[in-house]
């Protein structure tokens, strides 16, 4: 199993999470940021909690659209 921290841009929210459930049945650990699981809380040092899911990912996906390649 592998910890993967998926990249996408807030448009791609539903192929995100698509990924995500792919991934998961693969018997992945997949993180996006706005899973009600395992996500970012309200409230959360957002940028703090990132880089500590990336430090920790074995591998990075990134949803890669026109959307994606326009977004900061």
């Amino acid at each position: 199993m592998a910890r993967i921290f998926v990249s996408y841009a807030t448009p791609d929210r539903p192929v995100a999470n698509e990924v995500s459930s792919w991934l998961r049945a693969a018997g992945h650990e997949p993180f996006l940021d706005d899973d009600l699981r395992d996500g970012i809380s309200l409230g959360e040092d957002w940028e703090q909690r990132l880089y500590s899911e990336l430090r920790r990912a074995d591998a990075v996906i990134g949803v890669v659209t026109s959307s994606f390649v326009a977004s900061n």
